[in-house]
């Protein structure tokens, strides 16, 4: 495992990865949330590496002899996740999820990729494909400024059939909305739920001797491993173990900057849902999406915004960001003469 994650951390791989995932599907459907995203999807793969590279294994001894506690013994422990405070003073017994539970929420970059092919898949590659591939048909036949007219009046002939698209961005955001706040809620159990003490404070106090502050044992670089008696490997005899943690700063890293990477992503999330529901409700700020400033262009507009669904007015967005101030004008144009010939 260790082996297959460094090749895959190779520069050159790792270069090639980042621009696959940032500029994948990427269209109509593409915001600010959804390029956060995209981002958090590749931080979080580093976060996944970077804990399964820590290295360090947990280790234990017996307090009476020394003795070091056999691997199954160890894993035993982490499997009941009962890991307390090195001394046995009061304050310093709670059950810490950590060494059980990171590595699976490690894995949280696997539903964030669904991010990425979910938008993919709901985007309408009609918006996409005409422009490039009249760049393709200038290199190979020339002739570029007769193909691009082509392709943008294809594009002004498309708009009118978008009304999905609106509902599909809805539904891209509710679903990273749902991931964000499954994600804060995990790591908010994860940290037997006072996970804002790291935030809160400036300085956490730690206690050298018991170690039965917070930080201690939420991730705990000491522990205690009882073998009990109903585990039946010492017969009838429990045994208790002293264990050192080297993995605990990272488990704290971890954690820290994951809980800020997920409070950021919802909060911006939750300003797209809301801006799309603004967009729906007030004509103004959804005839902003397809202003573009020209003159002329400005004489069509209300006749655009009687024809078109909001739907469309996303896909114009999209349309004005590919395009020139020109190209766009002539679209607006092409749009309200023909709306009003159907008519």
């Amino acid at each position: 495992m260790v082996r297959w994650i460094k090749k895959f951390l190779e520069p050159r791989l790792v270069v090639r990865i980042f621009k696959w995932i940032i500029t994948f599907g990427t269209g109509e459907l593409t915001s600010i949330s959804t390029i956060l995203h995209r981002l958090a999807l590749l931080l979080l793969v580093v976060l996944f590496a970077r804990l399964q590279l820590s290295g360090g294994e947990i280790k234990c001894f017996n307090r009476n002899g020394g003795q070091v506690i056999p691997p199954e013994y160890i894993d035993m422990c982490v499997t009941k996740h009962y890991s307390v405070g090195y001394n046995d003073g009061d304050g310093s017994h709670i059950r810490s999820k950590a060494l059980k539970y990171i590595f699976w929420l490690s894995y949280l970059f696997i539903p964030y990729s669904t991010v990425v092919f979910a938008e993919y898949i709901l985007s309408d590659n009609r918006l996409q494909k005409p422009l490039p591939d009249a760049s393709v048909q200038h290199d190979l036949e020339g002739g570029g400024a007769t193909a691009r007219n082509i392709a943008v009046e294809t594009l002004g002939q498309y708009v009118g059939s978008f009304s999905r698209l609106l509902h599909s961005s809805i539904v891209i955001n509710l679903m990273m909305l749902i991931l964000d706040m499954f994600s804060l809620l995990s790591y908010y159990w994860l940290t037997n739920g006072k996970i804002l003490v790291i935030f809160t404070k400036n300085h956490i106090p730690r206690d050298a001797v018991k170690f039965a502050d917070y930080m201690s044992l939420v991730f705990p670089s000491f522990a205690r491993c009882d073998v009990e008696v109903e585990d039946y490997i010492h017969g009838d005899s429990s045994t208790h173990y002293g264990c050192y943690i080297p993995q605990a700063t990272v488990f704290q890293e971890i954690v820290t900057i994951s809980v800020l990477l997920f409070t950021v992503l919802a909060v911006v999330t939750l300003l797209q849902l809301v801006y799309l529901c603004i967009v729906c409700c007030v004509p103004c700020v959804a005839r902003s999406l397809m202003t573009c400033g020209g003159a002329v262009a400005k004489i069509y507009e209300e006749r655009v915004m009687r024809v078109v669904s909001t739907g469309d007015l996303l896909a114009l967005s999209y349309i004005r960001r590919q395009v020139t101030a020109r190209e766009y004008s002539n679209i607006i144009i092409h749009i309200a003469t023909r709306r009003v010939e159907e008519e």
